[in-house]
């Protein structure tokens, strides 16, 4: 690969080890230097989507209420989260989906509680309907160090 490219996109795919059954969840690499051998700076970027309040299981979680549908979600997103080698603290963008605006300030308690003191960059979402009759749901962007995930990530199917 010549000086100044990227690596090619490589995806977490989902198998019978992944932690949330339905989630979609994918990683490409990207260098943070002009040199394509791996250094210190070398980085990954890990994409989670569609983290809907579901148990261990698969099963939608909609029999919850609003407060306890956004926990089971956050915990999805930690699995995601732990499963790309990526800390809480890696993430870089946390987009919230919520069925009614109105429903924010409920959502946001439980949001606040669970990065801790680390503030990624946040958007909320009102949307008419989510997949099950989800109140949320989330997607999220984090950084982490490419050899963490090259431990958990394996090549993108054909």
């Amino acid at each position: 690969m010549r000086s100044g490219t990227t690596s090619a996109p490589r995806r977490l795919t989902r198998s019978s080890s992944w932690p949330v059954p339905g989630a979609r969840s994918s990683a490409t690499t990207w260098r943070g230097t002009n040199s394509s051998a791996p250094t210190p700076s070398t980085r990954c970027r890990a994409s989670s989507s569609g983290q809907l309040p579901l148990d261990e299981t698969g099963t939608p979680r909609t029999d919850l209420d609003l407060e306890g549908q956004a926990e089971l979600v956050f915990t999805n997103l930690d699995r995601v989260l732990a499963a790309a080698g990526a800390p809480r603290d890696a993430l870089a963008q946390v987009r919230v989906y919520v069925t009614d605006v109105e429903l924010w300030p409920r959502v946001d308690a439980v949001y606040r509680a669970w990065p801790g003191d680390h503030r990624p960059a946040r958007c909320v979402v009102p949307v008419p309907a989510l997949h099950w009759d989800s109140l949320p749901e989330t997607e999220a962007v984090a950084h982490v160090p490419t050899a963490e995930v090259e431990n958990a990530v394996s090549p993108a199917s054909p």
